[in-house]
């Protein structure tokens, strides 16, 4: 078993890289309407892809993996629903604030950085257990002008090994 801190390192290291960055999406086999990105470093393999129904449905759920030399050692699963078509940058400020987090390498359920915010939308992570080895929360997005709530995803995860 590779060090805790290694693992977190490279957790951070796969977002960074990752769909927040805007990495290009492949189909997982064996997972209809799943889309993934992959990342590899020194024997871990990371495997972080989500699922959607397309545009009909703002519900959207997903998982990442993190294996070292192929052993499962550490998954995070989130869902819920973001209602992009209320406002196009939700997306966009959702990105932003997880990169905010994953660049200053801030474990916050693995998620973003609560209180991030641009203009009227602001990002509140509450994070009710915040360890790398086990953690679990709900990060939601408002738009504080009209005292709306864009969205949200329940969040947890664990160390495996």
């Amino acid at each position: 078993m590779p060090y805790l801190e290694d693992v977190e390192q490279v957790f951070f290291d796969a977002m960074i890289n990752g769909w927040a960055a805007g990495a290009p999406k492949t189909p997982v086999p064996g997972f209809p309407g799943a889309k993934g990105i992959e990342y590899r470093r020194n024997g871990f393999r990371v495997l972080d892809y989500y699922l959607i129904t397309g545009e009909e449905s703002p519900n959207s759920a997903g998982s990442t993996i993190i294996w070292h030399e192929d052993r499962p050692i550490w998954m995070m699963q989130y869902g819920g629903q973001y209602f992009t078509a209320l406002d196009e940058g939700v997306t966009a400020l959702l990105k932003r604030a997880l990169m905010d987090a994953y660049r200053r390498r801030h474990f916050s359920g693995g998620r973003g950085i609560s209180g991030y915010h641009e203009g009227a939308l602001r990002y509140i992570n509450n994070v009710h257990l915040n360890n790398f080895r086990n953690f679990c929360g709900i990060e939601e997005i408002f738009d504080t002008k009209n005292n709306l709530c864009l969205g949200y995803h329940r969040y947890h995860g664990l160390l495996l090994a």
